[in-house]
């Protein structure tokens, strides 16, 4: 050939082909860039949705759409039409001149601190990383519980890695969901590093029956109670210092650590196995037959007095998962069982109609005219006792006014030691007129949602009311 040409041997290769259940389709200059420089097909290393093996609601297929908002615009093919990532893997091919503080694989929706997946070079760590909807904590140092970085991951040191520069590296990564023990990772084939928030149990546990009188006792009455134990594990390095464990299906509350123990001992209301759980979750399902009868006869005398809601024997092998988003309930507050109780009683939720005895007429004042009436009811400057009545369908004029005192039922609901309450009232506006067809332009707003406190509730009557108030918190932490 005349022109600048050569031969080389390739791989036989099919031609791109559509991303299964998406949308992009790969696209490359010439059929010569399909193939990789050392002979792989670079078509078949793309990045593949697995199969769901976990449940699936009804009607939703893999086929990837494009939406109006939310994470789903995305047709990368990791996200599907009830989340931004389903269950995934990836495995790739990359000659990376440095490993220095790069990214190798970014799946996410343009947040670097949620709803991503990546895998990158960070603080002398290859890291496969996954941040849910949650993201990042923005203040994890607020709580004794957290964790400098809120984000599961799977990580190998470059040292250990010791990949020279400009030399291919295949790395496979994948995320069954966000849990630590969720993440694989392999380098060369290889499974390498390992994930944070994950340990191994070094001694066994046996069964714990919370029916039993010795685990009944408050903590410090005595020993025995088999609810705090410590559990062993390989190590407990990166763990929080507070924090909860998952161990096979069982949730244990450890309050301290204890170099490579997890200790859950009583402490401040916190620590100990059946500390999250029921053991009614535990329980062992009944065994049946083809036809779905009992395998065995329930009234045998060795099922009577049995507890069949205990916890279960974890073996030293078992692996040790940090729960996530358990956070310490109360700091050097004990609550023990019976300490405390309600001074009066709360009833349930109701919505009462209230009125006064003298209602006041509310009159609009045009810039310029006549004023004029639009009704009786509360102005601005009233202050007294409210009454509360049921609420009626009939809101007519024509009915009955005053209204018959609330019943019990409804009056109840609000605290006779005083509170909070919503006025509502359906807002609408009055269009004021020099004269009738020549509107002023302004509108005076009546009605709407005000916020009352009162100081309590006498029968059916609120007394002490204070008008326009605002509920204590931090508007600044409100979502505008």
């Amino acid at each position: 050939d005349d022109a600048d040409a050569g031969i080389r041997a390739t791989p036989a290769t099919g031609s791109a082909t559509t991303w299964p259940g998406a949308t992009v389709r790969p696209e490359y200059d010439s059929f010569a860039q399909t193939l990789d420089v050392r002979g792989h097909d670079v078509v078949r290393q793309q990045a593949y949705a697995m199969k769901n093996l976990g449940p699936e609601k009804p009607g939703v297929g893999v086929q990837v759409t494009q939406r109006a908002r939310g994470h789903g615009p995305l047709s990368f093919p990791f996200a599907n039409q009830d989340s931004y990532a389903e269950r995934f893997y990836v495995n790739f091919w990359a000659e990376p001149q440095s490993l220095a503080n790069c990214v190798l694989f970014d799946h996410s929706d343009g947040d670097d601190n949620r709803n991503r997946i990546s895998l990158q070079a960070r603080d002398g760590n290859l890291v496969l990383e996954v941040l849910d909807e949650a993201g990042l904590d923005p203040n994890p140092g607020a709580s004794k519980a957290g964790v400098p970085r809120t984000a599961s991951e799977w990580s190998l040191p470059l040292a250990e890695l010791g990949l020279p520069a400009n030399t291919p590296v295949h790395v496979s990564a994948s995320a069954y969901s966000s849990r630590p023990a969720d993440l694989a990772f392999a380098v060369d084939g290889m499974t390498r590093g390992k994930p944070k928030f994950v340990t191994y149990l070094t001694a066994p546990l046996k069964v714990f029956d919370p029916s039993l009188a010795n685990n009944q006792t408050l903590p410090g009455q005595g020993n025995g109670n088999e609810r705090y134990v410590d559990l062993q594990v390989e190590s407990t390095e990166g763990f929080p210092p507070v924090g909860v464990l998952r161990v096979g299906l069982e949730l244990f509350e450890y309050s301290s650590i204890n170099g490579s123990s997890f200790r859950c001992q009583w402490k401040d209301s916190l620590g100990g196995r059946a500390a999250r759980q029921n053991g009614r979750e535990h329980r062992p399902s009944i065994p049946v037959d083809a036809n779905g009868e009992p395998t065995v006869d329930i009234d045998d005398p060795q099922f009577q007095g049995v507890n069949l809601d205990v916890f279960p024997e974890h073996k030293a092998g078992d692996m040790v998962e940090l729960y996530g988003y358990s956070a310490l309930l109360s700091d050097d507050s004990p609550m023990m069982l019976g300490s405390t109780k309600l001074t009066a009683a709360i009833g349930a939720f109701a919505v009462a109609r209230g009125f006064i005895d003298n209602p006041r007429p509310i009159v609009v004042s045009p810039p310029q005219g006549t004023p004029f009436p639009v009704g009786t009811g509360l102005d601005e400057n009233w202050t007294g006792e409210l009454r509360l009545a049921d609420p009626v369908s009939d809101t007519s004029p024509s009915a009955n006014y005053p209204p018959a005192d609330a019943s019990a039922e409804i009056a109840n609901a609000f605290s006779t030691s005083g509170g909070y309450a919503l006025l509502i009232q359906a807002g609408f506006g009055f269009q004021a007129q020099l004269q009738p067809g020549q509107p002023t332009g302004l509108t005076v707003p009546v009605g709407g949602v005000e916020v009352i406190k009162y100081g309590s509730r006498d029968g059916t009557k609120l007394t002490g009311v204070l008008r326009a108030q605002k509920v204590p918190g931090n508007d600044s932490q409100i979502d505008k």
